[in-house]
């Protein structure tokens, strides 16, 4: 099941800076033109909205995830959604791409947190410590990130390496934020 957008919803969101009228004169001729498309077998349209049903890699993103495909949906995510968009009058526009941009990545970050976390339950731990820093390069200030590597160096009889990362993210924290790691994190580290 998926939903649709209201009519109303998709002119706000592609011709807020014209007035209504203008914008659902724009939304009728492109809805009428939709049913001549290559792809309008996917799109469905009524008197309550629209909407278009189709394969994207964030369907398949989220679709992994929903099935617990941890490492499906890691190598699907290509980082920030629609990465270099932005609209210069479109504040309906601006405001839900910041909102999906912001729900995919807080995705991301859950799934790999299960994929290190699986890794590590499968024994794989070296391939878990690779993939977390790999992770923690996108996210230097992640400080979940940083206690699980803590635990799995200590847990891997290294604990001069759990010390050394504790160290760098202090500094990180310190340096970017000008914060102490939570209490969480020092706990950890005792």
């Amino acid at each position: 099941k998926h939903e649709k957008l209201s009519r109303d919803q998709l002119a706000d969101i592609f011709w807020s800076h014209t007035d209504s009228q203008a914008a659902r004169r724009n939304l009728r001729k492109v809805l009428f033109e939709a049913k001549n498309l290559e792809w309008s077998s996917e799109f469905e349209q009524d008197e309550q909205g629209a909407s278009w049903l189709v394969e994207t890699d964030v369907r398949v993103f989220e679709d992994a995830i929903k099935n617990h495909e941890w490492a499906k949906a890691i190598g699907v995510y290509q980082g920030t959604f629609l990465k270099g968009l932005e609209s210069e009058d479109g504040a309906e526009f601006e405001t839900w791409l910041e909102q999906e941009r912001q729900r995919l990545e807080e995705l991301y970050q859950s799934a790999s947190e299960h994929y290190a976390e699986s890794l590590e339950k499968q024994g794989h731990t070296d391939e878990a410590l690779d993939f977390l820093r790999k992770t923690l390069e996108r996210d230097p200030l992640n400080e979940t990130l940083h206690r699980n590597i803590i635990r799995l160096e200590y847990n891997h009889g290294n604990s001069e390496a759990a010390f050394e990362q504790f160290e760098r993210c202090r500094e990180v924290l310190q340096k970017e934020l000008g914060v102490e790691p939570l209490e969480e994190t020092i706990k950890l580290l005792k």
